[in-house]
């Protein structure tokens, strides 16, 4: 029960913190080699989001690629 409890608050935070970010509309401008890209603060720290996972994935499947030969010799 108490890790219900504990789960619903979470589930309230992150739900609290998106209604803020989607009230609180900001701009951010990049300027890189002469490429200026300019969006809101909320699709900056989802296209973040974005590349962290694509890394945490990327690194578990190289993770997995380096052990599998071990892997399979331990299985047979």
């Amino acid at each position: 029960m108490l890790r219900a409890f504990f789960y619903l608050i979470e589930i309230a935070v992150l739900v609290g913190l998106a209604v803020w970010l989607a009230e609180s509309p900001g701009r951010v401008g990049i300027e890189f080699q002469g490429y200026r890209i300019d969006t809101s603060v909320g699709v900056l720290l989802l296209a973040i989001l974005l590349l962290v996972a694509a890394v945490l994935y990327g690194y578990r499947a190289w993770r997995f690629v380096r052990r599998a030969p071990a892997q399979l010799v331990e299985a047979r």
